[in-house]
């Protein structure tokens, strides 16, 4: 179930099958949720709905369906203005600095 702020619950960037000079945002069509996206792609059967926006967490969809001919990660670049991460090693880091500060 897409939450309260998002019109989907998975999201994806692709390049249509049909129209190269494209990319677009979809939700994958999934039979059970547990399929592989990836194997679908190189079989060329991944359907998505089509969601249209200029911001991603307002896509809304088109009604229309399309085949996925290439995966993109789900952002692009331009939509992603920070990235802040942690890392598993956080907590080895932060006594490595406090070490060399005293």
């Amino acid at each position: 179930m897409p939450s309260s702020t998002t019109t989907w619950d998975r999201l994806i960037r692709y390049v249509p099958i049909d129209d190269e000079s494209q990319i677009r945002h979809g939700q994958p069509i999934l039979e059970s949720g547990n399929e592989d996206i990836a194997a679908l792609v190189e079989k060329g059967e991944l359907k998505v709905r089509v969601l249209e926006g200029d911001d991603f967490v307002k896509l809304a969809d088109t009604g229309r369906t399309e085949v996925v001919g290439n995966l993109l990660g789900p952002l692009a670049e331009s939509d992603v203005s920070i990235i802040r991460c942690i890392g598993l090693n956080y907590k080895t880091h932060s006594r490595f600095d406090l070490a060399c500060v005293l």
